[in-house]
């Protein structure tokens, strides 16, 4: 949400259109812009008045935030979106720039986490299929070119929304109006914006890069999939692609997910914190099949567990209980009790599984001789305590 002065700042009017030519500025009746942008390429308009942050102001968010996931106990994580598509967003906090930092931590030994990285090709958000064309082919790089401090883990596309903004693209329509949402990759119609994004798919593929794609809906994350699969079958590489979120993923797709051995960036701790607006989003019997994890282990399915932070705050031990009970921080209600997972499998989720997503398996990932040591010690046996209180144990070192 911007004021009127931001939009005057932004150049934004009734006249601001999307490069298809759909409005992306919402405008009631009078057709002037009310200020309120849904999903990143609308918030991009604006996002590019938002003054820079310096690399210096950036370099102490990263040390601070390098400092409270090993608090935590944290030792790797995925950056989700940083390339230049992000160089203007969020006052450049998704920019190569970041990168940088980075890199200049590792040289200082200063970095105390291992970081690999998503590129981020065009406009934050609203990659397109030109973006991917015109500069991979002049990186001379794909996955995994770094080292096992800093490694560049893929690429990074934005299917869908989300159902809080009635973005992400469902099967059904929203059950209080709203249409059922749509992919955010450019195209005039649905097939259209299909098409563009089994393209960029097949194209990163080529090239050497593991896609993770953000799909929420479960038309999006159908697209997603059938994406992964002809990118496999036309050019077998065996590149470990996955789906970010995956929330409202159906039967058959888990099932051609685990068959073909495409992974799942799987959030937990989102469970337990939107359940109750997600049962009135979506209804009570949709929001209850959200995040099937049950189903997607049993199916052979690869989860590697997050947070999505900073959406949430990034603690593994709330994203271990909420896999293990399926309650809303809010009110305890449960919603898919079936799809609870033992601790163990919640534990294996955000280790090992993580590792295997980054295709350093037998690198880390789990305590044994040979690979490296990355371990946290608890001051509880997570293994033993009441569930409800795993998300308070802490890590000592």
């Amino acid at each position: 949400w911007v004021n009127s002065r931001a939009l005057e700042v932004a150049g934004i009017t009734k006249d601001i259109r999307s490069p298809d030519g759909g409005v992306i500025v919402k405008t009631p009746t009078t057709g002037e812009p009310t200020g309120i942008f849904r999903e990143f390429p609308a918030q991009a308009l604006v996002m590019k008045v938002v003054p820079l942050w310096t690399k210096e102001e950036k370099r102490r968010g990263i040390l601070s935030m390098i400092q409270e996931l090993n608090t935590l106990g944290v030792t790797s994580i995925t950056e989700g979106a940083l390339g230049y598509g992000g160089n203007e967003f969020q006052g450049g906090l998704l920019g190569t720039e970041c990168i940088e930092v980075y890199h200049d931590l590792f040289d200082e030994g200063k970095l105390t986490l291992r970081v690999a990285w998503l590129y981020l090709f065009g406009e934050y958000g609203a990659c397109t299929f030109e973006d991917f064309r015109r500069i991979m082919p002049q990186l001379g790089v794909h996955s995994g070119f770094g080292n096992e401090w800093l490694r560049l883990a893929g690429v990074k596309i934005f299917a869908d929304g989300t159902p809080m903004a009635k973005t992400a693209w469902m099967y059904d329509d929203y059950p209080d109006g709203g249409g059922r949402g749509s992919l955010v990759i450019p195209g005039s119609s649905d097939e259209e914006r299909r098409k563009e994004l089994i393209k960029m798919i097949c194209f990163a593929h080529k090239y050497g890069f593991q896609v993770g794609v953000h799909a929420i809906g479960g038309r999006a994350i159908e697209a997603t999939i059938d994406g992964f699969l002809q990118a496999e079958r036309d050019d077998p590489k065996g590149l470990r692609h996955y789906v970010l979120h995956a929330d409202f993923i159906s039967d058959e797709y888990i099932r051609l997910a685990g068959q073909y051995g495409f992974g799942v960036g799987v959030q937990p701790i989102l469970k337990w914190t939107f359940s109750d607006s997600m049962d009135k989003l979506v209804g009570i019997e949709l929001s209850s099949r959200q995040f099937p994890v049950r189903k997607m282990l049993d199916a052979g399915v690869h989860l590697a567990g997050g947070s999505d932070a900073p959406v949430v705050y990034p603690s593994w031990q709330s994203g271990v209980q909420a896999a293990v009970l399926r309650e809303s921080k809010a009110t305890g209600t449960v919603r898919g009790p079936e799809q609870r997972i033992s601790v163990r499998e919640a534990i294996r989720i955000f280790t090992i599984e993580g590792a295997w997503q980054e295709h350093m398996e037998n690198v880390k990932g789990s305590i044994e001789a040979g690979k490296l040591a990355d371990l946290c010690i608890l001051d509880q046996d997570i293994l033993n305590v009441e569930p409800h209180s795993i998300k308070d144990i802490k890590s000592i070192m």
